[in-house]
């Protein structure tokens, strides 16, 4: 791997994450790190539209160059002439797909790093070998070649004073702030079918915090998914509330107000991870890469050969890891999460 020299100090910096809300958030790291390196220098990141939102009003970005996949043919043209008016001097690419690939190498950039490793290393000038298991971690690791080391991998997302209002209001409306802690935030959904928990495990689940911990549950949902949540709130009456159509913003605030997330793997998790509530996830096919380190944040999984596979779709009738998980089971690795976490 070439160095780079030492009196290297871009004022033009250009950060590549085009998709997945929890990759977008697992570079804030790594922004912080290069804010703290060269604080003058105007710090750039190429995103599509949704990742873009968790990093709407982060301190450490000047700038957010909004990639339009939708926009027609001429849209990779587009981007890179936009790419090519920063003029920037760096280039770190944390996605390295072909498309950022080919960004990177035709930025005009002179130093342009991404990961060693894959077949397109070779269009970079400083592909450097990942460290660390956690994502987040790989991602820092990259900056070691820029002299940078020693950053939390705690993730930002900042929260906007009106998302705060406005769920500190449905805090009220809804007697959210007069019922016992532990608030307990549950995201149940994952668009991919290999990633969901079903949901008569998730409230046996439930009736299991509410009866052992006295816990209120907020049944938390996306796009298309209200009529699950509300099933699920209404079979099981009590502690469980209906969370409120929110943007992603408003359930970061909403998450804010909680004093535990669970769930199953994907963006929400993250959000939470960033508003520095602890986490506990059913990962199924997913691997560990996603689960933030130390003790605020456990993920746990059904023992099988077949797993971690990072399937989207599972091969096997019946989705085992899943399926197969037993509500108890799970319940008893997060009562004793839970415990673990009353006693620090």
């Amino acid at each position: 791997m070439k160095e780079i020299p030492a009196d290297f100090s871009p004022a033009r910096v250009l950060v590549i994450q085009l998709r997945q809300i929890g990759d977008a958030l697992m570079t804030t790291p790594a922004l912080r790190a290069l804010r703290k390196r060269w604080p003058q220098a105007r710090l750039a990141y190429l995103a599509e539209p949704l990742p873009a939102l968790v990093l709407a009003g982060n301190p450490n970005l000047d700038e957010l160059i909004i990639r339009q996949p939708r926009s027609g043919v001429l849209e990779p043209l587009n981007t890179i002439r936009k790419v090519r008016a920063g003029r920037f001097e760096l280039v770190i690419d944390f996605l390295a797909n072909p498309r950022t690939a080919l960004i990177s190498l035709l930025s005009g950039a002179k130093v342009t790093l991404s990961f060693a490793g894959n077949p397109r290393s070779v269009l970079y000038s400083h592909p450097v070998p990942p460290e660390g298991i956690f994502s987040g971690a790989q991602k820092l690791s990259l900056l070691r070649v820029l002299g940078v080391s020693g950053e939390s991998l705690e993730m930002d997302m900042p929260v906007p004073e009106a998302a705060r209002k406005k769920m500190e209001a449905w805090f009220s409306a809804s007697g959210l702030d007069r019922v016992p802690r532990p608030l307990v935030c549950l995201e149940p959904f994952q668009k991919w079918p290999a990633l969901t928990y079903p949901a008569s495990a998730w409230i046996k689940v439930c009736e299991a915090m509410v009866e052992k911990w006295s816990a209120a549950v907020v049944v938390c949902w996306g796009p298309g998914r209200e009529p699950e949540a509300r099933a699920m709130v209404e079979s099981s009456p009590g502690r469980l509330f209906l969370a409120p159509p929110t943007t992603l913003h408003e359930l970061a605030a909403l998450y804010q107000k909680g004093d535990l997330w669970v769930g199953v793997d994907g963006g929400p998790r993250h959000i939470a991870a960033a508003q520095r509530l602890p986490t506990f996830a059913v990962l199924g096919p997913s691997d560990d890469a996603w689960t933030p380190p130390g003790p605020r944040h456990l993920s746990v999984a059904k023992s099988l050969p077949c797993r971690p596979c990072n399937r989207r779709v599972c091969p096997e009738p019946g989705l085992p890891c899943m399926r197969e998980f037993p509500p108890e089971e799970v319940f008893a690795r997060l009562d004793e999460f839970f415990r673990g976490l009353e006693t620090k």
